[in-house]
């Protein structure tokens, strides 16, 4: 795994032990979803860097520590409810239609109780974050092509929108410290705009981000998969019913046309290893695992 991973660039401290028990823990942690979507045939698809992971290396992307899955949104709002049915008291949620906190991250995050995981960027976020995998909705989208990228851009602005007010209610101050100028005037910048969106809570604004993104076009085969590149041009053909793929020694669904999918959201060279000084770790903070990690 070294030969392949720039490690010159991790500024956090993560050993490789750590590494590859975080990924077990994620591994079951998808598992367990699995299992409760296939109970109640709900499908649950591999998706962004998990599925590049499973079409270019059969499993996680060595330089990789996240596990992305995907439910279309009509069941999306379902899932902590049928987790915590099927699996008391060991996960906790948050993000959209969560019913956790509110979480500004543009998406849901399944997370294992009494495990703690810090990442860099979420220093001083008052949200309590632990080791997960991350569900993204598939979303229904107009049939025209324009209005279709002009809900995206919208969608995009208000889940930016989210994240400033919420670095301005809670006082986050994680950037403002950095030692990069640009980045502490870029903060100060995004901290001027949230002046602008006072007539909304910070509450207000992500019932509104959950409504919008709940929005369904009943007479479009069209979806979209937001932040994972362009997703213009996918429709739920591509996606269902589904295929399978190995990841980690396991088959697991993914969409029928995976590789159209990758080709939207990574370009045509998607196969190929990326250059040395791409391949990086995210930097983590803290990591902290419970006592039944290894169980």
């Amino acid at each position: 795994m070294g030969s392949i991973i720039n490690k010159t660039k991790i500024e956090a401290s993560i050993t490789d032990q750590e590494l590859k028990k975080l990924k077990i823990l994620e591994n079951k942690i998808l598992d367990d979803l699995v299992y409760v979507c296939e109970k109640n045939n709900i499908k649950c698809f591999l998706f962004a860097g998990t599925l590049l992971g499973a079409a270019r290396h059969s499993g996680f992307i060595p330089w990789d520590d996240d596990i992305d899955t995907l439910v279309d949104i009509k069941e999306f709002k379902r899932i902590p409810e049928l987790v915590e049915k099927e699996f008391p008291n060991k996960y906790f949620f948050s993000g959209v239609c969560s019913g956790g906190e509110r979480d500004p991250f543009n998406g849901m995050k399944m997370m294992l109780k009494g495990t703690k995981l810090v990442e860099e960027f979420t220093v001083g976020y008052p949200i309590q974050r632990g080791v997960d995998i991350d569900i993204f909705p598939l979303c229904s989208c107009p049939k025209s092509h324009c209005f279709h990228k002009l809900r995206e851009k919208r969608l995009r602005i208000m889940c930016s929108i989210c994240t400033i007010k919420y670095e301005r209610k809670f006082h986050v101050n994680n950037l403002m410290s950095s030692e990069n100028k640009k980045v502490r005037n870029f903060q100060r910048f995004r901290r001027f705009l949230s002046l602008f969106f006072f007539w909304r809570s910070y509450d207000g604004w992500i019932k509104k981000r959950d409504k919008y993104w709940l929005k369904t076009y009943k007479k479009s085969n069209k979806c979209s998969i937001h932040f994972f590149g362009s997703s213009v041009g996918l429709t739920y053909d591509d996606i269902f019913p589904g295929t399978k793929l190995k990841f980690e020694n396991k088959d697991y669904l993914v969409p029928s046309d995976y590789k159209k999918c990758l080709l939207c959201h990574y370009g045509s060279s998607f196969m190929e290893l990326p250059p040395m000084n791409q391949r990086v770790i995210r930097p983590f903070k803290e990591i902290v695992f419970n006592e039944d990690s290894n169980g």
